[in-house]
């Protein structure tokens, strides 16, 4: 067999700065990405899978480039305790990604992969995906006497993947701030070394646009097809329904905090506090036949929102000539919800799914079953875990055991169904997130430690069910204490489902700087 991957990187920045006159700069940027992935997965002809065919394999090949460029003018001045700046400028953005696949079989000289050795065509496919987009912007900030901050921000896009008539998006956004301890009541409290309290709102813009199965669409206004061969013929199916509506998804931004820094800034304390709200959602809407022709149709309807706070603390508790502490940490406590996925288009109410399945389980003993994990419920966080719930084990009259699932609906009957005997178990986000790095310096002698963390979130452990399953034994493997638990069920539901909380030692240096006299090494 002969497996191989091939990847080339290329990589190219410059850029050209002029200072025409005192506070005026002019900058121009341009950048230049290429990555190509060449793959060969050879089978040979004598054993394996391949052998009945006497031999396969399969090539790809993916391209892909991008390009930027940018011209941005600044300038800058201060009149008394008056300053500010204002940048204007304009970016370009392309992208283009090639794709071809080529599947033969039936190859003559064992070990050579390439496809003059084969003489059976299975499978050739290639296709090009193009991004574009073109970009103005400008920002203005303004100060007075280092304590009243503003700042404005302006931005127009222009994205390909929207019909003509609708590519352009307008954002915006504000901010203000102020610096308490430039106050003349503050100015004399020596343990206090800043403290800013600040506030901003504005708009984003979202045209990254998923088709039904996740991935990425590039002309969502367009209709896309198949094309086949039927006995010589063209045979020709709509797979996408295109709408020229489409527009960009929008949010909408609040963020407040507090910046705080005492006793000599060993201490820090950080603050903030974020409320997004998405309007516009792209989403895949269930349409009738006729007067559609395709039962699928992107809309811009739903909505959502995401919350939270964002903590930062820094500590230097021992500061000397030869020892040196400190700590660092950044916590994050956010939660989201979807709101709705109904709303109008072009006077018709539409509306998706309350609860859609968006994970599940695959693989050896689960087909055909309600083997779904993870779901999208209107007025819940999206990703949430929407399971039967397990009461326990019941054993059979072999000796076996299969799950007790409990009936919540208490109508008699058991259903493993999306709308049947489910409910929500927890969510797969986490609640809570955390980044500490501590360090340690002792005269030359340095000790840092990174921990991330994430807690308040669900994991569910399909191995522990698929692999503790006695009925799939011996056809799959199994694990080494399933044939003590000797489970025969292989259902779905919360016994399997695990808190998901963990505290991680991403990494630890330990180091030494070593003295050096000398004059040719410093």
């Amino acid at each position: 067999d002969v497996h191989k991957n091939l990847t080339d990187n290329f990589s190219a920045r410059g850029t050209l700065n002029l200072n025409l006159f005192k506070g005026f700069k002019l900058t121009a940027n341009v950048g230049y990405d290429l990555s190509n992935t060449r793959m060969t997965d050879h089978m040979n002809q004598l054993h394996g899978d391949a052998a009945k065919v006497g031999g396969r394999t399969y090539k790809s090949n993916a391209r892909m480039q991008s390009f930027t460029a940018n011209q941005i003018a600044n300038y800058g001045t201060s009149i008394g305790a008056h300053s500010f700046d204002v940048m204007v400028g304009h970016e370009t953005y392309s992208f283009i990604y090639n794709y071809d696949f080529t599947h033969k079989y039936k190859f003559y000289t064992l070990g050579n992969p390439e496809f003059s050795n084969a003489i059976t065509m299975a499978d050739m496919n290639s296709y090009t995906n193009e991004h574009s987009m073109e970009s103005y912007f400008c920002r203005l900030n303004y100060d007075y006497n280092d304590k009243y901050y503003f700042s404005a921000s302006l931005r127009t896009d222009s994205s390909s993947k929207f019909h003509p008539d609708h590519r352009r998006g307008t954002f915006w956004s504000v901010g203000a701030s102020w610096r308490m301890t430039q106050e003349e009541w503050l100015k004399d409290v020596e343990w206090l070394n800043d403290l800013k309290v600040k506030a901003s709102y504005g708009t984003q813009g979202n045209d990254g646009i998923l088709d039904i199965n996740g991935d990425l669409v590039y002309q969502p206004y367009m209709k896309q097809y198949s094309i086949s061969n039927n006995n010589g013929q063209f045979s020709v199916v709509e797979t996408y329904r295109g709408n020229k509506d489409l527009t960009w998804e929008k949010s909408k931004n609040l963020n407040i905090g507090i910046e705080s820094a005492f006793f000599d800034h060993r201490l820090k304390f950080d603050m903030e506090y974020f409320l997004r709200k998405t309007s516009d959602m792209l989403y895949a809407y269930e349409v009738p036949v006729p007067p559609f022709a395709y039962n699928k149709l992107l809309a811009n309807i739903g909505s959502m929102s995401n919350r939270g706070f964002e903590i930062g603390l820094s500590v230097q508790p021992i500061s000397k000539k030869d020892m040196e502490l400190n700590v660092n940490m950044n916590l994050s406590f956010q939660s989201n919800k979807l709101i709705s996925l109904s709303g109008n288009y072009k006077g018709m109410e539409m509306s998706a799914a309350n609860v859609t399945a968006i994970g599940g389980l695959d693989g050896a003993g689960q087909n055909g079953g309600d083997n779904n994990v993870v779901y999208q419920i209107v007025g819940q966080p999206l990703g949430v875990f929407y399971l039967p719930h397990c009461k326990g084990l019941i054993k059979n009259d072999n000796g076996s055991y299969y799950y007790d699932i409990e009936d919540l609906d208490h109508n008699g009957k058991i259903d493993l169904s999306d709308g049947g005997d489910r409910y929500v178990a927890g969510q797969a986000t986490p609640k809570v997130t955390l980044g500490s790095n501590i360090s340690f310096r002792y005269k030359d002698l340095y000790v840092a430690l990174q921990m991330n963390g994430a807690f308040g979130h669900k994991i569910f452990n399909g191995t522990g069910l698929a692999y503790n399953n006695m009925s799939s034994f011996p056809d799959y493997n199994v694990l080494k204490g399933a044939p003590q638990k000797n489970i025969v069920d292989q259902r779905v539901s919360d016994y399997w489902l695990e808190k998901g909380n963990y505290l991680n030692l991403e990494h630890l240096t330990i180091g030494y700087n070593v003295p050096l006299k000398s004059n040719v090494i410093r």
